[in-house]
């Protein structure tokens, strides 16, 4: 498995994660993005299971501010 994290700090709220990856990143009601997981929705960081890797480094390579992070 992977984890993923989210900076708000850093999010522009572009987006790009979202239509990339819909199944785990979705905006806030603050426009900010956020990872989805059983609670809800949260800034991360969340372990993400293997068939969604490819899709999360997509999101993380296209965020134009780079407020995503992946790790293993």
């Amino acid at each position: 498995m992977s984890r993923v994290e989210i900076d708000p700090n850093v999010c522009q709220a572009s987006g790009y994660c979202v239509g990339t990856a819909p199944a785990i990143f979705a905006l806030g009601p603050d426009g900010i993005a956020e990872i989805k997981d059983a609670q809800g929705s949260t800034p991360g960081p969340v372990e993400i299971p293997d068939e969604y890797r490819g899709l999360v480094e997509t999101a993380t390579l296209e965020c134009p501010s780079g407020a995503i992070t992946t790790s293993r």
